[in-house]
């Protein structure tokens, strides 16, 4: 089973409230902190994350593309970009300072200190260091460390600068870690007393034969110990406001996915994602004292979206969203109630709409979704509009859902309210196309077919429903208060007419918005016929 963004907001707020923010004691696990799916995709663009460190207020992370700042519920707080490859960061008195390098020298300089307001991440101040890139930065005793770029081929040691909180360059020392590394020291630490530096480990046969890659050191450079831990795309000590424990303990950043290779893969189905795991300290080694979420690992589904005029109308296309709901996390809007579904009364009193929106839930149910009804009205003489204030609820919902395919009302259906959700839908997507779109694409549209409702229907798609024609009868038998026996039977004759067409038992039929779908779409994955 994967989890949609809903599932993943739920899990990474109950391990907020019973991980990380409460009482801690020895022996006792840290439950890790996972970010939201789609939250982080910026990291798409900017690849992995370069450094991390953090605050009471939550964890900041650098990438090639700039900066994000997550809660310690793994939730995005604020984000910044920066026209420049940012390397480490490390937060000190309500500032972070950031490494940076430019592709090319920026008077005479490719190595630039950046100060970012650590609340608004607004960029306050920069100033340059070094003529080569520089990485890991730190803060300790008033000053600020940071790692000299060097190339990837297997060396000895690292070249350190040192700067004053003016960001003025004082002093520069090459360090023999007594492994060989590739580049230059890539993150920092400080637990308040000494400096922790990750590297890229060189491999066994070229100066590494322990696969080191942490070394430990005085704040004169002098190194301690060195170990392996896993800790190039950032870390850092924990505030005991936050652990709630007597012990330090660190975080490291570790990515999901297949970090930016696999995201870059595939956006939509595996977007950018990071676990932040603790660890305490202990005789120059680093131990786990994280707990992990298996739940929370995989990864989300793709969504697909239907928008209905009234809760009843799910049962037309109803078989193919069973059929999808195997494969994607499928998305229900309501236009309307159906307010005037059982006459004047039902609708004054409410009751009605109390009725339908529970029969919609029950349906929804078989789909293992949860309907979301817009603020339109369906009343004789009031029917529902497709203006401003709705239109933007849909565009809200997809701009958060980011639907891989959305199925309509057919633009023609003889009621109106059919053709008014589907205009509502078309300018909400419309909306959406002012803005670089997360996907990176439209999504897939589809018109559904209402049998006698749908004029001039002329269907591209005809989805073979036989396999789930128990459950499809099931969900229909939901919508009790609109006569759910003659909805079957005219879904049950309308399904039989468009399954001979294909040679099929049963079929329903769909019609593709022209030019919406690019190459394979979401119905060439079921068995269907064109």
């Amino acid at each position: 089973m994967r989890l949609n963004n809903t599932q993943f907001l739920a899990a990474a707020m109950f391990a907020a409230m019973t991980g990380v923010v409460h009482a801690g004691s020895a022996g006792q696990k840290m439950d890790a902190v996972y970010t939201v799916p789609h939250e982080l995709d910026c990291l798409v663009k900017g690849g992995h994350v370069q450094g991390a460190t953090c605050d009471e207020s939550g964890i900041y992370l650098s990438h090639g593309g700039g900066i994000v700042k997550i809660g310690w519920d793994g939730k995005k707080i604020v984000e910044a970009s920066a026209p420049w490859h940012l390397g480490d960061c490390f937060a000190h008195g309500g500032r972070v300072y950031s490494a940076h390098g430019y592709s090319k020298p920026r008077d005479g300089m490719r190595g630039w200190i950046a100060v970012w307001d650590a609340t608004s991440l607004e960029l306050l101040e920069e100033k340059p260091v070094e003529t080569n890139c520089i990485d890991g930065m730190v803060v300790l005793g008033g000053r600020i460390y940071y790692g000299v770029g060097a190339g990837h081929s297997p060396h000895g040691g690292a070249l350190i600068g040192v700067a004053d909180m003016s960001l003025n360059k004082i002093d520069e020392k090459r360090v023999d870690f007594g492994y060989w590394i590739h580049y230059g020291v890539q993150t920092m630490a400080t637990d308040g007393k000494s400096l922790f530096f990750g590297n890229y480990g060189a491999p066994p046969d070229n100066g590494n034969p322990d696969r080191l890659n942490c070394t430990r050191l005085a704040p004169d450079l002098t190194v301690e110990s060195s170990t392996r831990f896993a800790c190039s795309e950032g870390f850092g000590v924990v505030p005991k406001a936050v652990s709630k424990r007597e012990a330090t303990v660190f975080f490291a950043v570790h990515a999901l996915g297949g970090n930016m290779q696999g995201w870059r893969k595939d956006p939509v189905g595996n977007p950018p994602r990071i676990r932040i795991d603790f660890y305490e300290y202990d005789n120059g080694q680093f131990r786990s004292i994280s707990k992990s979420n298996p739940e929370m690992e995989r990864s989300p589904r793709e969504t697909v979206a239907i928008v209905v005029a009234h809760p009843d109308d799910l049962a037309g296309p109803s078989g193919t969203m069973l059929l999808l709901a195997e494969k994607y996390d499928v998305k229900v809007i309501d236009f309307t109630r159906g307010e005037n579904g059982l006459g004047e009364e039902g609708y004054r009193d409410g009751s009605t709409a109390r009725l339908r929106v529970q029969e919609e839930k029950n349906a929804c149910r078989f789909l293992n979704t949860e309907p979301v009804f817009t603020s339109a009205v369906n009343y004789k003489g009031l029917e529902a509009w497709a203006d401003e204030s709705t239109t933007r609820e849909m565009a809200r919902l997809f701009e958060e859902w980011k639907p891989r395919a959305v199925f309509l009302h057919w633009p023609l259906d003889h009621n109106v309210d059919h053709v008014t959700s589907t205009a509502a839908a078309l300018h909400a997507l419309y909306l959406l196309k002012q803005t670089p779109h997360p996907q990176g694409r439209s999504p897939e549209i589809y018109f559904h077919e209402q049998e006698s409702q749908s004029r001039s229907f002329h269907p591209t798609h005809y989805v073979d429903v036989g396999s789930v024609r128990e459950k499809k009868e099931a969900l229909i038998s939901c919508y009790a208060c609109q006569d759910a026996s003659d909805i079957l039977r005219r879904k049950t004759e309308n399904d039989v007419c468009r399954g001979r067409r294909v040679g099929v038992q049963y079929a329903e039929a769909f019609a593709v918005y022209e030019g919406s779908v690019r190459g394979r779409g979401v119905l060439d994955d079921l068995p269907s016929y064109r």
